[in-house]
């Protein structure tokens, strides 16, 4: 006690005579050392021993260094209350709730970063909203109100709606729903990122907006190409798209890249165009009356030529075109008669169909007389028909010459020499066919012989 200041010594006998423990109150169980000194009752922060974590407010930040007195501001601890209110007037009268913990911190009232805590409201910022003062929607800011707001973009940019004339909004009763047209992740209302998504302007699309909306009402329209294009697909020539039947579905044969070329491949259809037909540019050549109306048969679109071709009506020619004709060229016949059971060689090969299918292209006769009948009858030297040569034209002949013949005496047994290879004639030793000649000199020169004056 002799280390206790005289005004210690009153004050404490004081508590004690008024029956108190503590000026703090009875519940207030500890020591007066830990935040008094014997020097001076007053507290010394600097000095004080008192764990404030004790209690249920920790001291932090700027409530660690502040006197006692400023929040305890009667002695006894036990009334204190704990809210951000209790202590701290609300200057935002009630617009930002009671979580003063929301935005503040024990660390400094100050508001370091008002755009982060933005984002976690119903409305967080974005694109140019991340950089306006918050003024420019919270109208009494200036005095730290900040009263709820519609988050609706009309709610703040009605007068740019009203005012806007290029297209007139009103006028054009445009949706006042601004993220239809207009995108909140920009940094300018005017940036031209409208929102299009129902119909994504890319590629050729990428055009101004008048071209699309002609009526000036900027509404929205069909997403039929035929609806902006039906000008294109009536004028078109190559092809003729009305006049060949072709459907008013554009994206059919043509991209938004590019209204040319058109990207439609025949192939896709089950019939290639190779060739010639590569050059047909009109549709309407093969497809008379509409694009489903072509049948696949060459004969659908050449029966005039297969009228016209020689002998093919008189023949009866097959109509399957394609077994002779190629897409290539019409006129050159690209059939394989080696296919058949009579390949073509030597002269064979030029002669005309018609020479030899006169009457019809299935059941010619491969025997060489059934064609070469009067070459056989007509024949001199030697005159076969006198002579008894048979028909069998390939004994002497080949295809590729009908003279001179291929016949070699020496294969029937009697070689001609001499005056013998002379003889044109094979009747001159061959009497009635070319079996009965014998091969004895008297047999054909009996004449002479008897004629012979040495001989009598």
């Amino acid at each position: 006690m002799r280390n206790l200041s005289l005004t210690v010594i009153v004050l404490l006998i004081a508590f004690y005579v008024n029956g108190q423990s503590s000026p703090h109150g009875k519940e207030f169980k500890v020591d007066c050392s830990q935040c008094h000194t014997s020097q001076n009752w007053k507290v010394n922060t600097a000095a004080i021993q008192f764990n404030h974590a004790t209690t249920n407010f920790q001291l932090e930040g700027q409530h660690r260094v502040i006197d006692c007195k400023e929040c305890h501001i009667a002695l006894v601890f036990k009334d204190e209350r704990r809210n951000c209110q209790d202590c701290h007037k609300d200057l935002h009268n009630q617009t930002l709730g009671k979580d003063c913990e929301k935005c503040h911190s024990p660390k400094t009232w100050k508001i370091i970063e008002t755009t982060t805590m933005h984002q976690q409201t119903r409305f967080p910022l974005l694109g140019a909203h991340r950089t306006v003062s918050c003024a420019e929607c919270h109208k009494s800011a200036s005095v730290y109100q900040f009263e709820t707001l519609g988050i609706e973009c009309v709610n703040c940019h009605r007068e740019d709606y009203l005012q806007t004339k290029t297209p007139d909004h009103l006028a054009g009763k445009y949706s006042t729903n601004c993220l239809e047209c207009h995108n909140a992740n920009t940094n300018s209302w005017n940036s031209g990122m409208i929102n299009h998504d129902f119909f994504p302007l890319t590629a050729g699309h990428n055009v101004g907006c008048s071209l699309c909306h002609t009526s000036g009402k900027y509404t929205k329209i069909s997403t039929e190409c035929n609806s902006c294009h039906n000008k294109q697909f009536t004028t078109a020539q190559l092809p003729k798209h009305v006049e060949a039947g072709i459907p008013a579905k554009c994206e059919n044969c043509h991209t938004i890249t590019g209204w040319k070329p058109s990207t439609f491949n025949h192939l896709t259809t089950g019939y290639e165009l190779k060739d010639s037909h590569k050059g047909i540019v009109q549709c309407a050549d093969c497809h008379k009356g509409n694009l489903t109306s072509a049948q696949q048969g060459c004969i659908s679109c050449h029966q005039v030529q297969y009228n016209n071709a020689p002998n093919h009506t008189k023949v009866n020619f097959s109509k399957d075109c394609a077994a002779c004709h190629t897409q290539k060229n019409w006129v050159e016949s690209s059939f394989n008669h080696a296919t058949t059971n009579y390949p073509l060689t030597g002269a064979h090969k030029t002669a005309k169909c018609a020479a030899c299918h006169v009457t019809t292209l299935a059941g010619t006769s491969t025997v060489c007389s059934s064609c070469h009948l009067p070459a056989f009858n007509s024949a001199q030297i030697p005159a076969h028909s006198s002579a008894g040569i048979p028909k069998e034209c390939a004994t002497c002949h080949t295809t590729t010459a009908w003279k001179p013949s291929s016949f070699n005496h020496t294969t029937a047994g009697y070689e001609l020499k001499g005056a013998h290879k002379t003889i044109v004639q094979c009747s001159s030793c061959h009497k009635g066919n070319v079996t009965s000649a014998p091969q004895t000199c008297i047999g054909c020169h009996q004449a002479k012989y008897d004629g012979a004056p040495s001989h009598k």
